[in-house]
């Protein structure tokens, strides 16, 4: 039972990379599918404490190393397709802040194994441009195609699969055995409410439709809980529909 539990916290343990951050997006999209895209990830600071005392016990001469490798990520960037990395920076040890220009919304798929869905598909329809993003078990390994610094090589790891289902409490629970030492002033839950990914597009134009978001001035926002996207008990969709202005 005791090795099981290790494994357990060993699974969560990887997962925190995913789960202690909060991610904003602000996408400016065209009518043909370009566009650029400006992010930032902030680390909560329950992560921030967890991933500097890991870099202090696995570093050979005992010093920190930087939760974000701009190196790293800059190389990963340049390997895909239909997105290009025109700013990076690291204000803050625990922030990460970046710029893409939006050449081909497809492209990074073209090179994939087929799936039914792709996580971002883009088309026109007549005058509309149509936008859907859908994250599922089968097509989850495609976040590395279009974000490559998350390409650990274990995303498909990261998530139950095939027919697994872990529920929201098993994971808490865990969640909280292994962070017991840095939940400290914090309630896993604050940690968990404030994981999310924004997603802000502004079109531009006229949103013609668009499910699983709230609208805004020529746009929508998306709101992801990182929760949801971990588990994947279900698949996730939102859609987007416009007309240019």
């Amino acid at each position: 039972m005791k090795k099981q539990r290790w494994f357990i916290i060993l699974f969560f343990s990887g997962l925190l990379f995913l789960f202690g951050c909060e991610v904003e997006q602000k996408v400016a999209l065209r009518i043909d599918g370009t566009g650029t895209l400006a992010g930032e990830v902030r680390l909560h600071p329950v992560l921030a404490a967890y991933l500097t005392d890991l870099s202090l016990a696995v570093s050979s001469g005992g010093d920190q190393v930087p939760l974000f490798d701009l190196p790293r990520l800059e190389e990963a960037f340049s390997r895909s397709s239909g997105v290009v990395l025109t700013e990076l920076s690291n204000p803050r040890r625990e922030v990460l802040r970046f710029v893409l220009g939006l050449e081909d919304l497809n492209a990074p798929f073209a090179a994939l194994p087929r799936t039914d869905r792709n996580i971002i598909e883009f088309r026109r329809r007549g005058e509309e441009a149509v936008l859907d993003l859908v994250l599922t078990r089968e097509n989850f390994s495609q976040v590395s195609a279009f974000f490559p610094a998350l390409d650990q090589g274990l995303l498909d790891y990261f998530i139950p699969q095939g027919e697994s289902f872990v529920s929201e409490e098993l994971y808490k629970e865990d969640l909280a055995y292994a962070l017991e030492d840095y939940l400290e002033g914090y309630r896993l839950d604050q940690v968990l409410e404030q994981s999310v990914i924004t997603i802000a597009i502004d079109t531009g134009g006229r949103v013609v439709s668009q499910r699983g978001g709230r609208l805004s001035a020529g746009g929508v926002v998306f709101t992801i809980p990182l929760l949801k996207v971990l588990l994947l008990n279900q698949p996730l969709e939102y859609h987007l529909t416009f007309l240019p202005r």
